[in-house]
């Protein structure tokens, strides 16, 4: 189990960003800060001020550089901290979304005999249940990401042949 980092409080933080800011330009502060909104990095680069055209190439090569990363996770660590929201409220909510679109609801219709509500039953008298399928599907898909589940590993196997030419310098 991965150890839990503990959030700093929010001024430690804030003091850590001034500190990182002094090393950023304008435009890459701007960057920074588009970038916690979406996570897109072309769209983050355009609206800090940087050329559509080359908005791509311009956001891997910031996302790249040691400097603006740790601004964004401490941007991010401040939102967190704000918020109340971590990577374990988030797994523990999905847990609970998960188990509750699992659970089984009787499906119900109206008795006008009777006036009142009762289980439905199919054409062989078992009662009928209902479960939300594609949302405890999402749930656990997005625990399953968490997790490491789904990632492809690809075994390549490289055979290198070397040669060694010698040559005879003297003739």
């Amino acid at each position: 189990m991965a150890t839990k980092i503990p959030i700093q409080p929010v001024t430690k933080i804030e003091e850590s960003i001034e500190l990182i800011e002094d090393k950023l330009n304008d435009k890459q502060v701007a960057f920074c800060r588009e970038y916690i909104i979406d996570l897109n990095g072309s769209e983050s680069a355009i609206r800090a001020g940087y050329s559509a055209e080359t908005a791509r190439i311009t956001a891997s090569r910031l996302l790249s550089n040691v400097n603006i990363r740790s601004h964004i996770r401490a941007l991010m660590d401040i939102r967190s901290a704000k918020t109340l929201v971590d990577a374990d409220h988030v797994v523990t909510r999905l847990l609970e979304v998960a188990d509750r679109c699992m659970q089984r609801i009787p499906v119900m219709e109206f008795d006008y005999v009777n006036k009142e509500m009762i289980q439905k039953v199919d054409e062989e008298g078992n009662n009928v249940w209902q479960f939300d399928s594609q949302g405890a599907n999402k749930a656990l898909e997005l625990l399953g990401k968490h997790c490491a589940m789904f990632t492809d590993k690809i075994d390549a196997k490289i055979e290198k042949k070397i040669f060694k030419v010698t040559m005879n310098l003297n003739r």
